[in-house]
């Protein structure tokens, strides 16, 4: 017994060391003054200490440096939720943030899927007026959407935009690219699944992998009912400046 907990205690030590390591790496250059709160220090060590996979030891490890760079960036919770969080649904969590947009009117990550007008006459003859994206074909199953959930990560709906009226515009950002959406119709919807204050707390923590097909099938499905126009978000940039 006393052999066994030597050993664990050895590779817990082992765990927590690779991760500070790891951590110098991440480190900016200059930090601010302001101290890591030593009761956060203590709490991350000892979450810490039993966290042995490679990719979350990464992740681990710059949570650790954007926390001395700035501290106060992540909760206890948001720790406490990232120990029970499986490698499964770390590779969940990393698929979903390379589908993420933000609107410019609102901060938090979104996943947008779907887009449909207010139900007119002309539509319930026909049923026409309703688009959506199959985020399977984009490596983001609806188990894993349905286990993100579980986790805090997604709230635990699909969300339905306010309508928008003819001639509104809205802005998404997502990979370096901005949208220009300007609504040819009444009582347009989008929809879309929208990180938690959790999510958003890890996702400047990712490694994005672009997803072009992604990008290019929602401009392609907003075209149906908005003018669209595409451009990289550090031309916009340039362009406000001048």
């Amino acid at each position: 017994m006393q052999r066994r907990l030597r050993m664990q205690q050895e590779r817990q030590q082992l765990n927590l060391e690779r991760i500070i390591a790891l951590s110098a790496d991440y480190a900016p250059e200059q930090v601010i003054e302001t101290e890591v709160d030593p009761d956060w220090f203590h709490h991350y060590c000892e979450l810490a200490l039993n966290i042995a996979n490679p990719s979350m030891q990464q992740l681990w490890a710059k949570i650790l440096a954007c926390e001395i760079a700035a501290p106060g960036q992540f909760s206890l919770k948001t720790l406490y939720m990232l120990k029970q969080m499986s490698h499964k649904e770390a590779l969940a969590l990393q698929q979903a943030a390379s589908l993420c947009c933000r609107n410019s009117s609102e901060g938090s990550g979104r996943i947008y899927f779907g887009v449909f007008r207010r139900p007119s006459l002309f539509q319930l003859l026909t049923g026409r007026g309703k688009a959506l994206l199959n985020l399977s074909q984009y490596k983001l199953s609806y188990p894993a959407i349905l286990s993100l959930m579980d986790t805090g990560l997604l709230h635990h709906a699909e969300i339905e935009s306010g309508e928008l009226a003819k001639g509104d515009s809205i802005q998404l950002c997502i990979q370096q690219q901005r949208l220009h959406c300007t609504a040819r119709h009444n009582g347009l919807v989008l929809q879309y699944y929208k990180f938690s204050p959790l999510g958003d707390e890890l996702l400047p923590l990712l490694h994005l992998q672009p997803q072009p097909h992604y990008l290019e099938a929602l401009q392609q499905l907003l075209s149906s009912h908005f003018e669209v126009s595409r451009i990289r978000a550090d031309e916009d940039d340039t362009t406000s400046s001048d």
